[in-house]
């Protein structure tokens, strides 16, 4: 069931509201001054006349609950408006008419058919119509609001905690004390390089730190972030490691999640043994289909590294989160690879 129509039957008991006061303006038309005038027609009159009205205003509920059920998705207030009316004028009209022309029939209390009187009640059952035609929007209007706001807060929530997944890849302790572990050794050996690694390091962690700012980065930003990266990844490891770019030109312009190709590389070295007899080969490369491959050469740790995956799971919540199609993952005996999907340049991103 809808959460649409559920809403709608915790507040039914408003259109009940409607029941005493219809009754009630009823009997007051057809007996006047009579109807106050003695307990006796007061009492019996409203009795007989409510219970006539419960049967009604059940019945309005009855399709009220079937127009939603019809039209729940349909957000066009006017039609939804014209058909309810449509449906309730003739259904009170003829409760309305049986009240009139019943209690004339029998003579209930004395009371004999007056056209006048009749129109008067028709109107009163039109204006209550018109009333829970218009709580049942109010309800429907309010209950729609709330489903879209707890969506918003959920989906809120997902992004934070994408952003909390990102950043606990970002500001990896581990990375730092490699990196300061580099550097020290750097500084005794070569000055020059030790200043150029400082300064890569420097612009790695300001890209860290200012990524969360846009949800897309284009490739050329993200590819001179990399090579940033990967300046200190070969100052660690040397001739283990290599990376291979072959990128159309034309991709340069075109949007990913930033930090992708960062988490990439880093799983890569993470996973894989690194030597310069046996180096780890990482290769970006642009595919047809607008797509980009991450691939490296499997050579498996001896010691069996954890994975939590994180890293992968990141990725593909970013894209999801921005209703793209997913990234593949693919792996054989001799290779890893991780195609991802590139996004055509529609809006301007900064970043730098």
């Amino acid at each position: 069931m809808s959460n649409q129509t559920e809403e709608f039957k915790k507040f039914r008991w408003l259109f009940f509201l409607l029941l005493p006061a219809f009754a009630i303006s009823t009997c007051y038309i057809m007996y006047g001054s009579r109807y106050t005038g003695g307990w006796r027609v007061l009492l019996l009159s409203t009795l007989l006349t409510s219970v006539i009205t419960f049967i009604l205003s059940a019945t309005h509920i009855t399709v009220a609950n079937f127009i939603r059920k019809r039209m729940e998705n349909d957000d066009k207030t006017v039609k939804r408006l014209f058909i309810s009316a449509c449906i309730y004028f003739p259904i009170t009209a003829f409760f309305v008419t049986g009240i009139f022309l019943g209690y004339d029939a029998v003579h209930f209390l004395g009371y004999e058919f007056n056209v006048i009187q009749y129109r008067w009640g028709l109107f009163t059952g039109i204006v209550c119509d018109i009333i829970g035609m218009a709580m049942n929007e109010g309800i429907y209007g309010y209950s729609k609001w709330k489903e879209s706001k707890l969506e918003a807060e959920q989906l809120s929530k997902e992004k934070l905690q994408t952003q909390l997944n990102g950043l606990l890849q970002q500001i990896n302790p581990h990375f730092l004390f490699n990196s300061l572990n580099s550097l020290s050794a750097l500084i005794n050996e070569d000055t020059r390089l030790a200043q150029k690694f400082l300064s890569d390091l420097s612009k790695v962690y300001r890209y860290l730190l200012r990524t969360n700012e846009n949800e897309l980065t284009t490739l050329a930003v993200e590819l001179q972030f990399i090579s940033s990266y990967f300046h200190m990844i070969e100052t660690r490891f040397g001739n283990g490691v290599r990376l291979h770019q072959k990128i159309d030109e034309q991709y340069m312009t075109w949007l990913l999640p930033p930090l992708t190709l960062q988490l990439l590389l880093e799983n890569a070295v993470k996973h894989n043994s690194v030597s310069k007899h046996k180096p780890l080969t990482i290769e970006i490369t642009s595919e047809p289909g607008d797509r980009l491959v991450v691939r490296n050469n499997l050579q498996k740790k001896k010691i069996k590294v954890e994975s939590t995956k994180l890293g992968l799971t990141n990725i593909a919540e970013k894209y999801r989160l921005i209703n793209r199609s997913s990234i593949n993952i693919t792996q054989d005996e001799n290779y890893f690879s991780v195609s991802l999907p590139l996004i055509a340049p529609a809006v301007t991103v900064e970043n730098s």
